[in-house]
């Protein structure tokens, strides 16, 4: 499940990169020669650019279309099992009774958390990177020359595309995004206090 929003991340870098390099070098001739002697039709390559910017968000969408029960799992999972092995670890360490099962147990809890986390920021690269396209984008169009009407116009519909795309809701409940990522690890660890306070233990 990881494997794929990983290279799409990857995409979206290049992406980006090459967002950045054609707006320098759409910029730089401006400076040193006219609109004839340029090498590139501009307004193609940025429609080029958007296009496969277009596909990258539909696939994005799909991976969450074909593995939403898969990511449902994950948030259910990161709310209750590691916050029992968590909860289970610390009263046994304020009972004094460490052994390497604890430990074993905090690790585990932890390690649940941390691949959570992992799995958060990487199903949200691609906005990143595509934040940052567009941050690139306005920069062009402040610089870029009013008479080259054509190429100005589809760098300002690449900006609209972008501000278009939303997120994909998981079975219509959430979106993983930041705010959504704090929410359950805020939860989790509240569970995990109340257990404590409970003097719950539910490792075995």
């Amino acid at each position: 499940m990881l494997h794929p929003m990983l290279q799409l991340g990857s995409l979206a870098e290049d992406l980006r990169q090459g967002c950045s390099w054609l707006a320098r070098e759409r910029l730089a001739p401006c400076k040193r020669m006219k609109d004839a002697a340029r090498p590139y039709d501009g307004a193609q390559a940025w429609r080029r650019l958007r296009l496969e910017q277009q596909m990258l968000y539909d696939v994005c969408n799909a991976h969450y279309v074909v593995y939403q029960e898969r990511i449902l799992l994950v948030v259910m999972n990161t709310l209750i099992t590691p916050t029992i092995y968590l909860a289970n670890s610390i009263l046994e360490i304020v009972r004094g009774d460490v052994s390497s099962t604890t430990l074993a147990a905090a690790f585990i809890g932890l390690h649940y958390f941390a691949y959570f986390g992992a799995f958060s920021f990487i199903g949200q690269r691609f906005f990143f990177e595509s934040a940052r396209s567009k941050e690139i984008l306005h920069g062009f169009l402040v610089q870029a020359d009013p008479r080259q009407i054509e190429e100005n116009n589809e760098v300002s519909k690449f900006i609209t595309q972008i501000e278009r795309q939303t997120k994909y809701r998981v079975w219509g409940l959430f979106q993983i995004d930041t705010n959504f990522t704090l929410g359950v690890l805020l939860a989790a660890t509240t569970h995990v206090a109340l257990l404590c306070q409970v003097g719950a233990s539910f490792y075995t």
